[in-house]
């Protein structure tokens, strides 16, 4: 125990805040044995008037109480007495509301049932001595709230303005000089990072970031991090803003981030996206700045890695109909506007159909269907794509338990699954909860994953591909031969089935190194016994190409193009 306390042991007034009676007096009785003057509340108001008549040194207080809920009080007494420890005593099952409680000021919590009465006595102990740490260094400062002003002017992790000083200086540096401009830098696949590693190592990712702008820096810039892996620098000009101002902010931000950063002994290369809006062009006010650079810095984005692009009015305009886009896309999955068509999957030998991809369009207020191209990258944007892909998984679950119920041989369905789908934490458990609930014998289901998929986080990938095949469901690498995939680990992911990309059966008759590649792959999947699907086959030739070189199975307009549930065909094609 800290031997101030131990001294002053007796003086010590506590307040405990509880409404079940036993509990109540059980502390009471406790404490007051071991010294303390103990102050009793039945319920939040009675604890608050108390707390504001006795000023106790400790305060031990619950959260479901009659009249006034705890996490209303305990904001209250840390605002009058920040020094004042706060304890939560919670039920077991209200953990949530505890550690809610501590973002409003409590010290720390105990949940309940209360084993032992000793171990919270300690817990005070050390409460008290930490508020007595506290005060002395308030003391040495003179005023504690200066203090605290002069940190919330700073981010604690590394030490920049944050974002309130940055508007606040950044402000008055425009008001006085005749042209500036904003950078605003977002680390690119800064979350990859942080799972890769551990939380500590995007930590110091972000510290180094941080020492290395700084001394990217002159006396005329100003730093700030404003949250997150999102830098800002804002640089005044001495003149108004001209191509080569705006070049040499990018490439000082650039400079940065051109030697390697080292992450527990790997050294790795980051990449930064960055957007520049130019003061007085793009606004004469640090919001106006920031606002129409995070603008320009969503374009950067969108165009890919380590990219930049500066603000201007036809950015602005597709940015606004970009969110637009978003909007109606939200509504549309309420007023359900999306709909599934199928297209069959036709065995090359026999011309009977061995499955249908699921492919979803869009069907604003009945009318014109809009082809995914146009809508999907704003569905996984705006994060959409997790309602919308879990909609389309179970429709097309359904719909193939339909067909099978009414008479037609059972086929295989395909849905594609996007990468935000793919790599959330519960994809598997909502997958398998799918199945439950529909019905549909999960070897009839194939997942159709892009080669960019499966080699992102290549470890958690396999692990997850195989808790789907213990699931049951078969897997498909989609659009493969346009990526990167590692023959490595394709040999250790649990794939069963590679479809070849439509470019590639487009050039057949004219390109002999698509022909190659095709050959090549019905050869590379059939060594690793999986499945081959050629996608996009629109004519005879390219057909019997196909079965000369033993591609099992085919889709493409010259059988069918993708066509509502009610159109699908029940029977094969003959002229296969």
């Amino acid at each position: 125990m800290n031997v101030e306390i131990e001294e002053r042991k007796n003086g010590l007034t506590l307040l405990t805040i509880e409404d079940e009676i036993g509990l109540r007096k059980s502390i009471a009785d406790y404490f007051e044995d071991s010294g303390f003057t103990v102050i009793e509340a039945t319920d939040g108001n009675e604890g608050l008037a108390a707390f504001r008549t006795h000023k106790p040194d400790i305060v031990f207080a619950d959260l479901c109480m009659p009249n006034v809920h705890g996490l209303e009080i305990i904001p209250v007494m840390h605002r009058e007495s920040p020094l004042t420890p706060v304890i939560v005593v919670s039920g077991a099952g209200m953990l949530q509301d505890a550690v809610e409680s501590m973002k409003r000021g409590a010290w720390d919590y105990v949940s309940k049932p209360i084993r032992e009465l000793a171990a919270l006595e300690q817990l005070a102990y050390k409460m008290l001595a930490r508020s007595e740490d506290l005060k002395r260094e308030a003391e040495r400062n003179c005023d504690l709230q200066q203090k605290l002003m002069r940190d919330q002017d700073l981010d604690s992790l590394t030490g920049l303005p944050n974002r309130k000083m940055f508007r606040e200086q950044g402000g008055k540096m425009l008001m006085h000089e005749s042209a500036g401009c904003l950078g605003l830098i977002d680390l690119d696949n800064f979350k990859a990072i942080k799972e890769s590693f551990d939380h500590e190592s995007g930590d110091q990712l972000l510290i180094e970031v941080a020492d290395r702008l700084r001394a990217m820096s002159s006396g005329s810039n100003l730093l700030t991090r404003l949250g997150g892996d999102e830098f800002a620098c804002l640089k005044i000009l001495d003149a108004p803003p001209c191509p080569e101002n705006l070049e040499q902010l990018v490439d000082n931000i650039k400079s940065a981030f051109a030697a390697p950063f080292n992450l527990k002994g790997e050294e790795l290369l980051i990449t930064a996206s960055i957007g520049i809006a130019c003061s007085p062009i793009d606004g004469e006010t640090i919001d106006d700045l920031l606002k129409n650079a995070d603008t320009a810095l969503s374009r950067a984005k969108q165009q890919g890695q380590n990219s930049y692009r500066i603000y201007n009015a036809e950015i602005s305009a597709r940015s606004t109909g970009w969110i637009t886009l978003q909007t109606r896309l939200r509504r549309a999955l309420e007023k359900n506007e999306f709909v599934l068509h199928y297209q069959p999957q036709v065995d090359v030998v026999s011309g009977e159909i061995a499955g249908a991809e699921a492919l979803i369009r869009w069907q604003p207020d009945g009318g014109k269907l809009v082809p995914p191209g146009e809508f999907i990258p704003a569905l996984e944007e705006s994060g959409l794509i997790l309602d919308v892909g879990e909609w389309a998984l179970r429709t097309a679950c359904v719909q193939q338990r339909q067909w099978f119920l009414a008479g037609y041989p059972p086929i295989t369905m395909s849905v594609n699954v996007s990468a935000v789908q793919f790599h959330t934490a519960q994809f598997v458990e909502k997958m398998a909860v799918i199945l439950a609930e529909t019905g549909m014998d999960p070897s009839f289901l194939c997942l159709e994953l892009t080669e960019s998929i499966v080699m992102r986080d290549v470890a958690d990938t396999i692990d997850t591909l195989g808790k789907l095949r213990v699931l049951g469901v078969s897997l498909s690498l989609d659009d493969f031969g346009t990526g990167y995939s590692s023959l490595c680990y394709l040999r250790k992911m649990p794939i069963s089935e590679l479809k070849i990309d439509r470019s590639f059966i487009a050039s057949l008759s004219h390109d002999q190194n698509s022909s190659m590649i095709v050959s090549t792959i019905i050869s590379m999947a059939h060594c690793l016994n999986m499945r081959v699907v050629a996608e996009g086959v629109e004519t005879m030739s390219q057909l019997e190409y196909l079965r000369t070189n033993s591609c099992q199975t085919v889709q493409g307009f010259l059988f069918s193009k993708p066509v509502p549930a009610c159109e699908f065909p029940s029977s094969g094609f003959a002229h296969t």
